[in-house]
């Protein structure tokens, strides 16, 4: 039985280990940006740059902030979403996760919100990394009802509030006056649906594997 715990204790300490580093890493990437001159206009979303070939800017767009205020509020709901909800969640999907719904919040912007001519902020890809480790711990879970998933359901729910919420109602005016700027709840949609759909096709391929054996006992 002793190796088993070991196994056990490792693993709890790894993904500890993991969501620290990585929600160290994004924070310190977006103050560093946020000190550098002119980053705002050098790496946010800008659709006639993009259309003359300045790509990077589909991934930057998402560490940079309109202000300190802004940049502040999104690193706090970082933190918060790796206290709460990041789990047993390995650091490659935590990176993944993170790049995936950038690129889609991006894209969608690009093609379903041509009207919209700058972009900047974590909170689109905030929303992915929500629902992503929500989904992730009740995929993960032998018994998705125990009470030890109860921290995901509540995520998702309060996920799905929001979203409806911000859909009825319009994004929060408090919280445009604190950034200097409009806030885009169409990247929230974007990105949580974007972090759903990413675990849901980890879910596809891990059981590929399983339907290729039965088939070969067959």
């Amino acid at each position: 039985m002793a190796p088993i715990f070991q196994f056990a204790a490792y693993s709890i300490f790894r993904s500890i280990h993991d969501k620290w580093l990585f929600c160290l890493a994004v924070s310190l990437i977006a103050l560093i940006i946020a000190f550098w001159p002119d980053s705002l206009l050098t790496l946010r979303y800008d659709r006639l740059a993009l259309s003359i070939g300045q790509i990077w800017r589909l991934l930057t767009s998402h560490l940079v902030h309109l202000n300190w205020a802004h940049c502040f509020l999104n690193l706090f709901g970082l933190l918060l979403i790796c206290e709460l909800l990041w789990g047993a969640l390995p650091l490659r999907h935590g990176i993944g996760l993170f790049v995936f719904s950038g690129l889609v919040i991006s894209a969608c912007l690009w093609w379903l919100n041509p009207e919209l001519t700058s972009y900047a902020g974590l909170s689109g890809v905030l929303h992915g990394l929500w629902s992503g480790c929500a989904l992730f711990g009740l995929l993960q879970a032998s018994h998705p009802y125990h009470r030890s998933c109860l921290p995901y359901w509540i995520g998702a729910f309060l996920l799905i509030i929001k979203l409806l919420m911000e859909f009825f109602y319009g994004p929060s005016e408090f919280t445009a006056h604190l950034i200097g700027g409009n806030v885009i709840s169409e990247s929230h949609l974007y990105g949580a649906l974007a972090g759903a759909n990413y675990m849901l096709m980890l879910r596809c391929v891990r059981m590929v594997p399983l339907f290729r054996g039965a088939l070969q006992q067959k």
